[in-house]
């Protein structure tokens, strides 16, 4: 079959070759933008450490990044090099293929966006609870969402294994879906692993939301030095604002996949919805590929300081504590510590006291003398 062959909705191709070079050029700054973006990510998180937010979060940061990496590769490349050549340059094989890792990562991302507002929610509420998960815990649970993200793939080589076409009103190849078994499968499972997380991460981000409110306001009134409300208010919103980007990206192909049930096609003449809206959602998801590398930049002065130094070639020093109080080994730092400096003060007050109760003595002493000297006559004999 070849690839003019597994093309769908043909007729729908951009006419205007400005109209493709604009899409074609924000297309490249997406893959640029992800390429530098996210490798400066996991490069300043794993190696220079220079993430001073949670465990648990940094390594959500790092999973997604590899996510948004693999996307730009295999998602948004491929559809720039389409709209420079105005047809699927790259044969049906590659066609074929190119949809599972796309699906894969897309689902894992928003499993992890999902995993990384709950688990936020729980480290503000549990904050002692929270300083014992480790590193390896939040791999673990990296690792099960990457396993559930296969679902879809799976479905595709079983059910449907060489049903992908080159659709035309995005310039990407996609699943057609065609095996009878999809039509009571593919609402199911797009409701339990689609809608559900999605709703997940909506009410987590206003909670959120909330939680940011009053660490201002704890910010405030701690002062403007409190370097606990400072840490607290950096990483609710790091992750608040990853959530956000993620919803205003992915939220209207959310609603076309949802309305598309109820909506007509007819394949004469799309409609404004299946065409036009379609193109502008499908291309609104490259938003979230290279969103985060700003976010991080704007929320996290650590991520900040690295940059600066990087762009300055200047070697970067790791950050002391990392964690934002949450981690175990500041934790166990700060409690020795806080021991240490608890039993130089009592001992200071015992010292005090040791001293007040001698001059006490001493003064008590002198009293004495003083009124046994003045009670002695001048002739050596006591007054009678």
């Amino acid at each position: 079959m070849t690839t003019q062959e597994s093309s769908i909705f043909s007729s729908y191709q951009l006419q205007s070759k400005t109209e493709r070079y604009i899409w074609a050029a924000w297309t490249l700054f997406v893959v640029l933008s992800s390429l530098l973006g996210d490798t400066a990510i996991l490069t300043a998180s794993i190696k220079y450490k220079a993430f001073k937010l949670h465990k648990f979060t940094i390594t959500f940061i790092q999973h997604i990044a590899v996510s948004d990496l693999t996307l730009a590769v295999t998602y948004v490349l491929p559809s720039f090099a389409s709209l420079l050549a105005d047809k699927w340059p790259f044969g049906r094989t590659t066609c074929w293929l190119q949809q599972y890792p796309v699906w894969l990562c897309c689902q894992c991302s928003m499993f992890l966006i999902c995993g990384m507002t709950t688990t936020k929610i729980l480290q503000l509420q549990y904050p002692l609870r929270a300083r014992s998960w480790s590193k390896k815990d939040s791999h673990k649970i990296c690792a099960v969402f990457w396993v559930l993200a296969l679902y879809y793939p799976i479905c595709f080589l079983f059910i449907d294994p060489d049903a992908a076409a080159f659709d035309y009103r995005v310039y990407f190849c996609n699943p057609t879906f065609v095996s009878p078994k999809w039509k009571l499968l593919l609402p199911i499972s797009f409701f339990v692993i689609g809608v559900i997380p999605n709703l997940i991460i909506i009410i987590t981000t206003v909670f959120l939301l909330y939680q940011a409110k009053q660490a201002v306001a704890s910010k405030d009134n701690q002062g403007k030095n409190s370097g606990k409300g400072k840490l607290k208010w950096q990483g609710i919103m790091t992750v608040v604002l990853t959530a956000s980007a993620y919803i205003v990206s992915y939220l209207p192909v959310t609603v076309y996949f949802i309305a598309a049930n109820f909506v007509k096609m007819n394949f004469e003449d799309l409609g404004w919805f299946h065409l036009d809206y379609h193109r502008v959602a499908v291309s609104l998801t490259h938003t979230n590929i290279m969103a985060n590398f700003f976010v991080y930049s704007l929320t996290v002065e650590s991520f900040r300081i690295f940059l600066k130094q990087a762009m300055t070639c200047t070697p970067y020093s790791s950050i002391k504590h990392q964690g934002s109080g949450f981690s175990r080994s500041s934790y166990i730092t700060s409690s020795i510590r806080s021991s240490i400096r608890s039993s130089i003060r009592s001992r200071k007050n015992v010292n005090s006291l040791k001293s007040f109760s001698e001059s006490k003595k001493d003064s008590e002493k002198k009293k004495v003398g003083t009124i046994e000297e003045s009670s002695v006559l001048p002739g050596g004999n006591s007054e009678l």
